[in-house]
């Protein structure tokens, strides 16, 4: 099995869906030449939403669980805000 099928099976494990890199971080333990290639990386995905007729980009709201340690579950956090999944 390579990476992205080991990298997938663990997603749908542990029903991830997102990567969530704080920008801050991410960047300053990148070289410029990284930084080039990642934001190469985001383009060809913004070129391949596009040519599924989607948005180049989605919004997120984001939540650290390490600043709501009272909220558990995905669940409890959707009661919370008021979210009702489809």
């Amino acid at each position: 099995m390579g990476i992205k099928e080991e990298w997938l099976k663990q997603f749908e494990n542990e029903e991830l869906k997102f990567f969530v890199l704080k920008a801050e971080d991410f960047l300053e333990i990148l070289s410029e030449e990284e930084i080039k290639l990642f934001n190469s990386w985001l383009e060809r995905h913004e070129q391949y939403r596009i040519s599924k007729g989607k948005k180049p980009s989605n919004t997120y709201y984001v939540v650290n669980k390490d600043d709501v340690p009272h909220i558990v579950t995905k669940e409890q956090y959707f009661s919370i805000i008021g979210y009702k999944p489809l």
